[in-house]
């Protein structure tokens, strides 16, 4: 996970001379070629095009790419179209000052290779390249480091170049069908479940707020020592509580919260309807000032849903069960595929990023609600399957942000409504505008077609008239390009 957290500029002044600043830096170590204003870094091999820089709304945009002589830039990879008004750019780019103040530009990950878009996730770069950053909308998005903007022209120009480089690694990466060499982004997590109730007392929130997991049996303060074999645990928490509890049950509970969870693995810790899900980001710590609390033993955690509890109904009654069991620290690692199911689906609550209703935005989703179906997760599962986990419109590989989209509403329920030919594996925003009717499919040419508010995005531009190939009943196709011809802007047949 990204450990780094920046913060978006939302100045436009400011990023206009930041982007100038990263612009200028090939200016004058680069080549002007020909009367466009592309430039080339010959002995970096890379080149960049921009344009729009005079206009007052600042609609600039940015195309990166690599280079093997002089006039070869046909190996496009990159876009970055920086923030304007404030936001976050159309093509992913984004201007981000981190707590020194330093500006950088910033990329997310998924790279439009000409044949798809891959995932720099698929690579094993340096955890340092990855951040964290505060949008102004005040949500968070990951995005990778482009370059640092107070350094040096050609310092500049070779922090680009070796972006250029990550991404260009993607084109040797295999292609749809293939994903089998797909990183787990959970390989070696272990799944606990953790009750947070010393003594009986619920003090879930207590400690979830700090961003910590708590365990009971304070007294045994000794046991913080990584030096204590696990033999000597019984015997310590024996003499702490003077024989007053079950030692051997207290030894078993604190053996996994200290000795066998590891930093990197997930806790779900339980509370009224709900379950919080995280991450350990920490070794054990023992606070003595709370030992009246009971909850001296900690660990910290990051937590996944944005800090939200998933709700239990999302889960299958054995799992719920043992969510509910007694015992304090127990392991679920036979629940792991299950848990990871639900950490990935998209219905547990809204995904509709689009909030304004204006005449060109379309209906509303018919997912915009918090969806408790379990029967999703088994539909997703069999588009993952179909689709070789792969948004079946953009190749989009990265599996949190792929959704099982209904052609046919699963609100309007009916035969067959969770079969795999009513299903399409999109990207989230593509499931988005899919159920708006801002994005359709022709049927009998199985081609992407746009509302004109969309195809006038670069961020979209390129899935307009596309060819896909779809496992998908025409006759379902057919009804949502029909509900979808005023917002597509064509005529009835």
């Amino acid at each position: 996970m990204a450990s780094t957290v920046l913060h978006a500029v939302d100045d436009a002044d400011t990023i206009l001379a930041a982007m100038q600043t990263w612009r200028n830096s090939f200016v004058e170590i680069g080549t002007n070629v020909g009367s466009t204003d592309v430039y080339h870094v010959p002995d970096l091999n890379i080149w960049l095009k921009t344009g729009g820089w005079h206009l007052e709304d600042k609609q600039f945009y940015s195309v990166l790419g690599v280079s093997n002589g002089p006039f070869g830039f046909n190996e496009q990879i990159v876009e970055i179209n920086p923030a304007r008004s404030g936001g976050p750019g159309l093509n992913r780019g984004l201007v981000a000052r981190d707590a020194r103040g330093v500006l950088w530009l910033l990329r997310t990950g998924d790279i439009r290779t000409g044949d798809g878009d891959l995932s720099l996730d698929l690579l094993d770069l340096r955890r340092e390249t990855k951040v964290d950053v505060n949008l102004p909308n005040g949500m968070r998005r990951t995005y990778y480091k482009v370059a640092r903007l107070d350094a040096p022209a050609r310092e500049i120009a070779w922090q680009t170049k070796r972006f250029v480089a990550w991404c260009a690694r993607l084109r040797d990466e295999p292609r749809p069908g293939h994903i089998a060499n797909v990183p787990d982004p959970f390989a070696g997590v272990h799944f606990f479940r953790l009750n947070i109730k010393p003594q009986g007392i619920d003090k879930v929130l207590d400690v979830i707020r700090q961003d910590e997991i708590a365990i009971g049996w304070s007294r045994a303060a000794a046991l913080i020592d990584p030096a204590v074999g696990i033999e000597d645990f019984a015997a310590i928490v024996d003499g702490a509580y003077a024989g007053k509890i079950h030692a051997g049950k207290g030894a078993g509970e604190l053996r996994r919260f200290l000795r066998e969870i590891k930093v990197g693995d997930a806790v779900l810790v339980p509370h009224l309807s709900g379950v919080y899900i995280g991450r350990v980001v920490g070794e054990p710590i023992y606070h003595p000032e709370l030992l009246d609390h009971d909850t001296a033993f900690r660990r910290a955690v990051t937590w996944l849903n944005g800090g939200l509890p998933y709700e239990k109904v999302c889960f299958s009654p054995d799992l719920v069960a043992s969510i509910n069991s007694r015992g304090t620290c127990i392991s679920l690692e036979k629940h792991r595929e299950q848990i990871i199911e639900v950490i990935c689906s998209e219905w547990q609550g809204p995904s509709s990023q689009w909030t304004d209703q204006g005449d060109d935005e379309g209906p509303a989703p018919s997912y915009a609600l918090t969806q408790t179906r379990p029967e999703q997760i088994q539909f997703r599962n069999r588009l993952m399957k179909l689709y070789n986990a792969r948004c079946c419109l953009t190749q989009t590989s990265i599996v949190a942000v792929l959704q099982a989209a209904h052609i046919s509403p699963h609100y309007k329920g009916g035969r067959g409504v969770n079969h795999t030919d009513n299903g399409l594996l999109l990207r989230s925003d593509i499931h988005d505008l899919f159920d708006r009717k801002l994005l359709s499919i022709d049927p009998s040419a199985l081609t992407v077609h746009l509302a004109p508010v969309v195809a006038r995005s670069p961020e979209y531009a390129h899935l307009q008239g596309k060819k896909v190939h779809l496992h998908a009943c025409p006759s379902r196709l057919a009804d949502h390009f029909e509900l979808a011809r005023p917002f597509l802007k064509l005529n009835a047949i």
